[in-house]
């Protein structure tokens, strides 16, 4: 997989400028003027003759408040590009195609495109989460209060696979092909709820979790382990199964966090999630992965909104 600029520089800490409504014109970086390297700069709308929107990579943020918006910026320089509506959850393929999850519905779109190349509409189906297969190409979406819907490459009618799960639900495919669910329990459960979907499988099997993983949040594979990314804390998780059993083999802990993270997304050295520190706007935030420790930036959002999810869409 090609790597990410962003491993390549250091934002400048809390220097962060607001993220601007989505309409006009150009809007600028997140960061502080000059935190990126001249080589790396992308220019500003006014200047970008020559410039392909393909050759970069980009951040999508969602925004959780009526009407649902999803963001995006060019990355590293996070330089406003453009918006789609919904967006409740997001994942993004190898190829650049982001999947975006709202409610009754989901809508795929290319790299920096605002035009939808693929969309599914189920009225009954409150959709939550995504995770693609590497592999087959397979789209899994949670769905609030049931389990998971698999649309075979990534179109077409989804088989479901349903659980004892709450109104959160997760879901993330390992590097073989193995899709992993978690959900909060019902009320007076027994914690969180693990379940695998092995490749070639027809029904959900039940994965027990060690009782120190508290929480629950994105799962995602970091290149070497699947995780789980547990909102309270925030912490990540590294596990491996074997006969149905998840061990931790390692946790990441992240400063700068007063309440819980939200949807995150590990690429390259980095895991990015937006989070809400007390009395302050909501904001979205860079650490080093596995590393943890304090942030490396903190990108400042708008006060009246919620940034509730987040994922990176790789230019070619």
């Amino acid at each position: 997989m090609r790597t990410s600029a962003l491993s390549r520089f250091a934002f400048t800490v809390a220097a962060a400028t607001a993220f601007l409504p989505g309409c006009g014109g150009s809007q600028p970086p997140i960061g502080a003027p000059g935190a990126m390297p001249q080589s790396h700069a992308i220019p500003h709308r006014a200047d970008r003759a020559g410039w392909s929107m393909t050759s970069i990579d980009l951040l999508y943020v969602t925004t959780a408040y009526d009407p649902f918006t999803t963001n995006f910026y060019t990355y590293p320089g996070l330089q406003y590009v453009g918006s789609v509506p919904g967006g409740l959850g997001l994942c993004a393929d190898d190829s650049g195609n982001v999947f975006v999850v709202n409610r009754g519905e989901w809508n795929e779109y290319a790299h920096g495109g605002t035009t939808p190349i693929s969309t599914y509409v189920h009225s009954s189906y409150w959709f939550e989460h995504c995770s693609i297969d590497p592999n087959s190409g397979n789209l899994a979406v949670t769905m609030k209060d049931a389990g998971v819907a698999v649309f075979q490459h990534g179109s077409g009618l989804p088989t479901t696979y349903s659980g004892p799960f709450g109104p959160q639900v997760f879901c993330g495919y390992d590097s073989s092909g193995n899709l992993f669910v978690l959900g909060d329990s019902y009320p007076g459960g027994q914690g969180p709820q693990f379940y695998e979907l092995p490749k070639g499988g027809t029904s959900l099997v039940a994965v027990k979790l060690p009782t120190k993983v508290k929480g629950i949040g994105q799962v995602q594979w970091d290149g070497r382990y699947l995780t789980i990314a547990s909102m309270s804390g925030p912490t990540v998780y590294r596990l491996v199964i074997k006969n149905n059993t998840a061990k931790v083999v390692g946790t990441s802990q992240f400063g700068g966090v007063a309440s819980k993270a939200q949807q995150s997304w590990i690429h390259d050295g980095l895991i990015v999630f937006p989070f809400n520190v007390r009395g302050t706007a909501p904001n979205v935030g860079a650490w080093n992965y596995p590393q943890g420790g304090a942030p490396i930036a903190t990108l400042r959002g708008p006060a009246t909104k919620n940034n509730q999810a987040v994922t990176i869409s790789l230019g070619t």
